[in-house]
């Protein structure tokens, strides 16, 4: 039963077989397991019917950033490999500059290894590019301290970081420009942000 009482029947076995979460679920002494019916408010009714759609079908549509976070959620909590695995490979075919910050703090909640790897070295590699996307301009200053000090970011100049971090200030002016010693402490005596 999904949120709003919504109820999908689906086979017991098929569900067991196709993750480990209902599998121990089914063969407990819990009340689900006896009643057959599993109360799984924590999930929409849209996403009980693609949980349902990948396992009897071993395929989903996704077309979106939403539903991608929604899918890595479910596979997550329902240890749905398949499902994670196909998430992982959406996201590797569809990482651009725009969205790459987003899909790599995506996979970093849901401990997506292999895509966090995969975001991180896109990032690095494109790096000034995905500084100008709305995903780095609203991080937060310890996120961009990460990013801007790390070895690996390919860029031209270090004054390319600069840039980075004066663009990165002026989103939110008056809250971040006291950031800008902790950010780049090596050059507050050469500089000052108006």
């Amino acid at each position: 039963m999904a949120k709003n009482g919504k109820q999908f029947e689906a086979h017991r076995h098929i569900l067991s077989e196709a993750s480990p979460f209902f599998e121990k679920l089914f063969n407990s002494d819990m009340k689900e397991s006896r009643d057959g019916v599993v109360q799984m408010e924590i999930f929409t009714q849209s996403q009980m019917a693609d949980i349902l759609v990948f396992i009897y079908t071993g395929s989903i549509e996704i077309s979106n950033l939403q539903k991608l976070e929604d899918l890595v959620a479910v596979a997550d909590y329902l240890l749905l490999k398949g499902l994670k695995f196909i998430a992982q490979k959406f996201t590797a075919q569809n990482l651009s500059s725009a969205n790459c910050i987003l899909y790599y703090y995506l996979t970093e909640k849901f401990n997506c290894e292999e895509l966090i790897n995969s975001s991180r070295k896109f990032i690095h590699l494109n790096f000034a590019a995905v500084a100008e996307s709305e995903g780095f301009k609203n991080l937060p200053s310890d996120e961009v301290e990460k990013w801007i000090s790390s070895e690996h970011i390919v860029i031209s100049e270090e004054e390319d970081v600069l840039k980075v971090l004066l663009k990165w200030i002026n989103q939110e002016k008056s809250q971040r420009g006291v950031k800008f010693g902790e950010l780049f402490p090596s050059r507050t005596t050469d500089l000052h942000v108006a």
